[in-house]
């Protein structure tokens, strides 16, 4: 994150550094994000803990004013603290067996702020 937001580094050398990053969409204006977000800088608060899978946690740097990660999801923040429980669900299972669901409280002694 700290090379996104480096204003020294182009477009062009993020994208030698990081292809995906600099990917445009039609939903993504790759250029432009970088461009906004570089100009306000990095916001230390805006790094999270998500479970991206079952005992696989990873952070995230959480931006949903400019749109980096697909779209903001304000509705989303506040439904993050440490007391809440996290219950993973999907509207359709990939398998014919039920392998998908489960419960997850905030990460011990990890930041839950936003």
């Amino acid at each position: 994150m700290n090379d996104y937001f480096d204003p020294d580094l182009s477009d062009e050398d993020m994208s030698r550094l990081v292809p995906e990053a600099m990917e445009t969409t039609a939903s993504f204006q790759a250029n432009a994000v970088r461009s906004e977000l570089v100009r306000r800088g990095l916001e230390q608060n805006n790094f999270v803990w998500y479970c991206c899978k079952r005992f696989d946690l990873r952070w995230l740097y959480w931006e949903a004013e400019v749109g980096l990660l697909d779209r903001g999801r304000p509705e989303y923040s506040p439904h993050v603290f440490a007391e809440n429980i996290w219950l993973e669900a999907r509207q359709r299972q990939p398998k014919d067996v039920f392998d998908r669901g489960y419960v997850k409280p905030q990460p011990y002694g990890q930041p839950a702020t936003w």
